[in-house]
C-alpha cells in the first residue's frame, strides 16, 4: 500500500501531519514504524518564515511500509 506523504524538511526532522520523522539514509521512522522511500521528490515549495531566514521546503515522496514490502516480496517481484 502506497502512502503519499507531505514532508516538511527542517534539517533532518520531517513533519508529516504533525508527526515527527527522522531520516536514516532512505528510511523514515514514524513512532517506530519504518517506511522506506520508493519514489523521488515530486513537488518542492519554498517558504520563508518571519523570524528566520531559513527556507522551509515541502516535499512529496512515495513511501511504503516494510510490512507491505515483505508481503509483496513473498507474492510478486519488486520492480525497482
Amino acid at each position: 500500500m502506497l502512502y503519499f506523504l507531505d514532508l516538511r524538511v527542517h534539517g533532518k526532522v520531517l513533519l508529516v501531519h504533525g508527526k515527527v520523522l527522522r531520516v536514516h539514509g532512505k528510511v523514515l521512522r514514524i513512532h517506530g514504524k519504518v517506511l522506506r522511500v520508493l519514489g523521488t521528490v515530486v513537488l518542492v515549495l519554498q517558504k520563508l518564515t518571519q523570524q528566520r531566514s531559513r527556507l522551509l521546503k515541502r516535499r512529496k515522496v512515495y513511501v511504503r511500509s516494510t510490512l507491505d514490502l515483505e508481503k509483496e516480496q513473498k507474492g510478486n517481484l519488486l520492480s525497482c
